[in-house]
């Protein structure tokens, strides 16, 4: 695979990448970011759950 091809391969998954997000914040509009907030308080969690396992 020649890197002209490779170009447009990447190019098509950016835009399809893209027009995911795109359509997601159109129709999700106010309640967008709660899946963001949902992993990082997930991720908290989790960082909280390490820490205290180390100390012991």
């Amino acid at each position: 695979m020649n890197t002209f091809t490779q170009y447009i391969l990447f190019f098509l998954l950016a835009s399809l990448c893209a027009a995911t997000a795109h359509f997601y914040f159109s129709v999700s509009g106010e309640f967008a970011f709660i899946p963001f907030y949902a992993l990082l308080i997930w991720r908290l969690i989790s960082l909280a759950k390490n820490r205290s396992s180390q100390v012991k």
